[in-house]
């Protein structure tokens, strides 16, 4: 779709590269890691962020660790090369990454900065970040904790949002977690009991400007149905880690 729009006619205010579920692992440690990031930013180099609405490891078991740190190693140094001085990079949790791997997150990828600590935070695991990138507002949340630190965290921010003096109802408004709304996408029967909240106060809230992003389904993000638009705009985001493979579907 990129490939055949007309970049000069109608150039994007913020530029989106959605890469879901890389799933990296052990057969895939720094070579694909590097590779996949490297192959987004050739594809379509003037990405202002790259997201990855969850599922950054696969496996579900204690190796997990050392590949979350892999993953963060290449970050480092795909920064220090200076691909990340134009380009941010964000990421939510998934039901592949196991409890703990959130230590080894890559700084500033899961959370916002802290002026208090003069840090990034990290809200990887059990929470939910807000940051903006070129003035959008992008809301991440751990969509498999169904509670006030993940989605209503997430809500609230929607809140603060539209209190702010620059408000505008006509601005997307970005959001991500790794699991698809009840009722939307193709994939939508793959949700969670927090991301359907998260839809359900978006439909009773009037939050029509905000576009979702969610991963979990590998269903074909280029299929008409992986695009939902009603309450709000909803992409399935598919899987980088299956790019030669679709699900049939539902």
């Amino acid at each position: 779709i990129y490939q055949k729009s007309n970049k000069t006619l109608t150039p994007a205010d913020l530029n989106i590269a959605d890469s879901s579920d890389p799933e990296y692992d052990g057969n895939a440690v720094n070579t694909r890691q590097e590779a996949d990031i490297r192959k987004d930013l050739e594809v379509f180099p003037q990405a202002d962020v790259i997201v990855q609405p969850g599922d950054i490891t696969g496996g579900n078991n204690a190796n997990e660790y050392v590949w979350m740190n892999s993953f963060r190693t290449v970050y480092n140094k795909l920064k220090a090369e200076g691909l990340f001085d134009k380009t941010k990079l964000y990421v939510v949790k998934g039901n592949h990454d196991m409890g703990g791997s959130e230590a080894f997150v890559p700084d500033g990828t899961a959370g916002a900065w802290n002026e208090s600590t003069q840090s990034y935070n990290n809200d990887f695991s059990n929470s939910a970040y807000r940051v903006k990138i070129k003035g959008f507002n992008l809301i991440g949340f751990d969509a498999n904790v169904n509670n006030s630190n993940t989605v209503g965290k997430a809500t609230n921010y929607l809140n603060e949002i539209r209190n702010e003096p620059d408000y505008d109802p006509k601005k997307p408004i970005l959001a991500m977690s790794h699991y698809p709304i009840g009722g939307t996408v193709w994939g939508s029967a793959w949700s969670s009991g927090a991301s359907n909240n998260f839809g359900k106060f978006i439909a009773d809230n009037n939050f029509s400007q905000v576009f979702y992003m969610s991963g979990h389904t590998q269903y074909d993000p280029t299929d008409e149905r992986s695009l939902y638009q009603g309450a709000a705009s909803f992409l399935d985001s598919g899987g980088s880690n299956y790019s030669s493979y679709q699900d049939d579907g539902p």
